[in-house]
C-alpha cells in the first residue's frame, strides 16, 4: 500500500463507542505492539491494558502470563478481551553480538506447532482465571530478515534472500492456523497494508501460498513494501498509526455493545 493510502486511513474520523462497555481490552505483545502504543492518542486507548515488551517470544509471553495474569485479572473489574500479537521473535535466531537474525525453523509444521501450542496454553490460562473472557490472536505481519540485517550493517545482506522467501511462506502458514484457532473472533488484516498490489496479492495470501510462476519465476516473490518498515521488522510511524486505527476499530466492535443501527464496514477493515 502507498503512503498516501495509509494517510487516508489515519485521517478518517474515529467514532468512539457510546454504548456500555462489556469487555476490558488488553493487548499482550512485543515491540510491534509497543510501536502502536506510542501512537495511542484517543480516549479509547486509555481503556486498553498494554502488556508489551520488546524481544518477547511466545515462550516468554506464556511465562509472563503464568506469573502475572492472575494478579492482572483481579485488578480489572470487567471481563477481559485479550488480543495477542506474539510470535515475530520466534521465526528467527538473534545473534546478540552482531545483532543479525537468521531463520530459526526449517520445518514449517514444527514452527506452526510451536506457536499454536503456546497460544493454546495462554488461552487456557486466561479461561481458567476468567471463563467469560475472550481472546483474539492477531495475525503476524510480514517482515524481512534481509532488510533487518542490512539495517544493522551486514556486509552482504543479499545472502538472506532465500531465507526471506521461506519466511514469507512460514508467516502465511501460521496465519492460516491462527484464523482457525480464532474461530469466530476476528483479527484485523495488517498485511494488506504491506502488499505492493493489494487485490491480487491479498487473494494469493488468503489462499495460503506466496508462490508465483509469473514470467517463468518459480520462486515466491516478496509480497510487501519494505519502505513501510523502519528496519525490516517494525512499522514506521504512518503504518503504526494505520495498524492502531484498525485494531482500535476492532476493539470498539468487540468490547462495547453494538448500536442498533447497522455499521458501515469494508473488507480491508480500514474504517
Amino acid at each position: 500500500m502507498s503512503l498516501a493510502k495509509l494517510k487516508k486511513i489515519i485521517q478518517k474520523p474515529f467514532h468512539a463507542p457510546t454504548t456500555p462497555k462489556i469487555y476490558t481490552p488488553a493487548i499482550l505483545g512485543d515491540s510491534i505492539i509497543g510501536r502502536l502504543k506510542q501512537q495511542s492518542t484517543l480516549p479509547i486507548h486509555q481503556e486498553i491494558y498494554w502488556w508489551c515488551q520488546g524481544g518477547r517470544t511466545a515462550t516468554k509471553a506464556l511465562d509472563w502470563v503464568k506469573q502475572n495474569l492472575d494478579t492482572e485479572v483481579q485488578l480489572i473489574p470487567e471481563k477481559i478481551w485479550l488480543y495477542i500479537l506474539i510470535g515475530t521473535c520466534d521465526f528467527t535466531s538473534f545473534n546478540r553480538t552482531t545483532k543479525y537474525i537468521s531463520l530459526k525453523f526449517q520445518n514449517n509444521a514444527e514452527l506452526v506447532e510451536h506457536l499454536i501450542n503456546r497460544y493454546k496454553e495462554i488461552i487456557k490460562t486466561l479461561k481458567d482465571l476468567s471463563p467469560d473472557s475472550q481472546i483474539t490472536i492477531l495475525e503476524i505481519p510480514f517482515f524481512s530478515i534481509q532488510a533487518w540485517n542490512k539495517s544493522h550493517s551486514h556486509k552482504d545482506p543479499e545472502v538472506f534472500y532465500d531465507q526471506d522467501i521461506q519466511l514469507e511462506q512460514q508467516i502465511i502458514e501460521i496465519n492460516k492456523a491462527i484464523r482457525t484457532l480464532n474461530h469466530q473472533n476476528f483479527s484485523p488484516n495488517f498485511n494488506i497494508d504491506l502488499y505492493r498490489t493489494s487485490t491480487r496479492q491479498q487473494r494469493t495470501y488468503q489462499a495460503g501460498t506466496s508462490h508465483s510462476c509469473r514470467q517463468g519465476n518459480t520462486k515466491s516473490r516478496r509480497l510487501y513494501n519494505l519502505s513501510l518498515l523502519d528496519d525490516g521488522i517494525h512499522p514506521n510511524i504512518h503504518l503504526s498509526k494505520a495498524w492502531l486505527r484498525k485494531l482500535t476499530n476492532q476493539i470498539s466492535r468487540d468490547c462495547w455493545t453494538k448500536n442498533k443501527a447497522p455499521e458501515e464496514t469494508d473488507v480491508n477493515n480500514n474504517i
